[in-house]
């Protein structure tokens, strides 16, 4: 009687290897779609961060523009009234003459004075304490701090604004002492996402002081002796309450306001 022996053929196990290769490369892929949704996250973040701090810093400019504005109409309507209890309400006596006048001329006769007039003039309105101390004019930078060139770099602008220091230091290793020492103004009327409120200084130049300037290669031509150019330099700040162990994203920018006259 036959016997059958049956036998088995070895296994190679090539269809097991194939499938931890295939495996392997899923889990791949799948790490890379986790570390690339984290990476998405953490720049839409930070741009989003970037896009706080320079819209905190688009207000202070507007801020700052609307200040220059609303002085000369306050000196308007102080020069006009006659006693200092006089109403100040809205449309009523000498607020109404000024208030129909044309905004920009009012503000270029207040912002046109000398400096030592300008400071009598702001001290009438309540406002002595912010020349060169917020607001600088020329003559002012020239005298006491020609060595902070760019000029914001002299700028204290608070322990939140750790990347503007560091960049001012680069900027300008020659300032020394000077470098974040002079005062800055707080835009409390600026809403912003941010705990930390924008910050601003006002730069004054005349006809005058812009003559005096260098400018290579260029001759400046000034079709006016009364026009008043304003330099506004505003750092914003990203979300979040700020503080000295906080880096908070910092925004710089600047604008160029003129008053014709």
């Amino acid at each position: 009687m036959k016997k059958i022996v049956l036998c088995r053929k070895r296994e190679q196990g090539v269809v097991l290897l194939s499938c931890l290769v295939f495996l392997l490369i899923l889990l791949g892929i799948v790490r890379f779609v986790m570390t690339s949704s984290r990476l998405e996250e953490r720049k839409a973040g930070v741009d989003y961060e970037m896009m706080t701090a320079r819209h905190s810093a688009q207000m202070a400019i507007r801020q700052a523009v609307k200040y220059i504005m609303d002085q000369g109409l306050q000196s308007c309507i102080k020069s006009n009234n006659i006693s200092p209890n006089a109403p100040t309400s809205p449309g009523s006596g000498a607020n109404q003459k000024c208030e129909d006048k044309n905004q920009a001329e009012l503000a270029n006769i207040l912002w046109k004075n000398s400096d030592g007039d300008l400071g009598t003039a702001l001290d009438k309105i309540g406002q002595k304490q912010v020349l060169n101390k917020g607001i600088y004019t020329y003559a002012f930078i020239a005298n006491n701090y020609s060595n902070c060139r760019p000029f914001w770099t002299c700028i204290d602008w608070t322990v939140n604004a750790k990347s503007v220091a560091v960049t001012g230091k680069q900027l300008n290793d020659k300032a020394g002492a000077s470098l974040n020492k002079l005062e800055s103004i707080e835009c409390t009327e600026c809403e912003t996402t941010s705990r930390v409120k924008p910050r601003f200084v006002i730069e004054r130049f005349l006809a005058s002081d812009l003559k005096n300037m260098d400018f290579p290669d260029q001759s400046l031509t000034l079709k006016s002796s009364d026009v008043v150019v304003f330099r506004i330099t505003a750092v914003g700040f990203g979300n979040g309450q700020g503080g000295g162990n906080v880096n908070t994203t910092n925004a710089v920018m600047q604008a160029i306001y003129v008053l014709n006259g």
